[in-house]
């Protein structure tokens, strides 16, 4: 069984839904990600996720790549970011988007945009236990790093102090 995955990079707006982690990290297609999975119980968590300093005054705050008023996630919402979380069992729609038990994942909003996704295939109870392996943990710890500057950044606008 899989382990915890963690990606971050940036997705294409056209061609196949795939993130690409530049020089550090090899791209992923979401599909052959998500695919083996499918009829299992799983975790999701993806979002937006702005490179370097969250900026107010960008569409996304940073995180979207189009052009000014071309972004469909953007377009009538420019300040926002996406996210969705979810847990359950992961199944295509009929329009080969995921969804994870209730939840549709939306995943096309991630196109042209800095993005995360956190990918975890919840252990079966009756199965041998997944092992979590250093490297996992070395990219969680380096994960919630980034996340918790994020928080910091937003709390501290929110504050009036950034």
């Amino acid at each position: 069984m899989a382990s915890l995955t963690l990606l971050q990079g940036t997705v294409p707006t056209e061609g196949p839904l795939r993130l690409d982690g530049g020089t550090t990290r090899p791209t992923v297609e979401l599909d052959e990600l998500l695919s083996p999975h499918e009829g299992k119980v799983v975790q999701v968590v993806a979002y937006h996720f702005p490179q370097g300093v969250l900026d107010p005054s960008r569409v996304g705050a940073g995180t979207c790549l189009w052009p000014v008023g071309k972004c469909p996630f953007h377009a009538t919402t420019p300040n926002t970011l996406f996210s969705v979380r979810a847990q359950g069992t992961l199944s295509r729609q009929g329009d080969g988007g995921w969804v994870v038990g209730s939840t549709p994942l939306r995943l096309e909003s991630l196109r042209g945009h800095h993005a995360g996704l956190v990918f975890f295939p919840v252990p079966d109870a009756n199965a041998d236990p997944a092992a979590v392996t250093p490297s996992d943990m070395g990219d969680l710890l380096g994960h919630i790093e980034g996340l918790q500057g994020l928080l910091s950044q937003v709390r501290a606008r929110r504050n009036g102090q950034g």
